[in-house]
């Protein structure tokens, strides 16, 4: 019977709680958009996610990239112990 390591499972329901609390590309638009269904940001309209999406700054998807090999690193070091 295989034992269960309390020490894991805690820090692993601590970083799916950090998780759940980002958004997706489609919440985020859902999120912002007005009574028209679109989102104007800084002059521009986006009409879909896939427009606001495709317009993200180098910054912003280099932080995203960022964030996510974070929760890599983290999710390989709860496995190794």
């Amino acid at each position: 019977m295989k034992t269960i390591n309390i020490d894991k499972v805690s820090h692993a329901l601590q970083m799916v709680e950090r998780l759940s609390a980002l958004m997706t590309p489609q919440q985020e638009f859902d999120s912002r958009k007005g009574p028209s269904g679109t989102i104007y940001d800084d002059g521009v309209t986006y009409d879909d996610v896939d427009e606001m999406v495709s317009d993200m700054s180098d910054d912003r998807l280099c932080e995203e990239y960022a964030l996510f090999v974070e929760f890599i690193t983290e999710a390989q070091e709860i496995m190794k112990s």
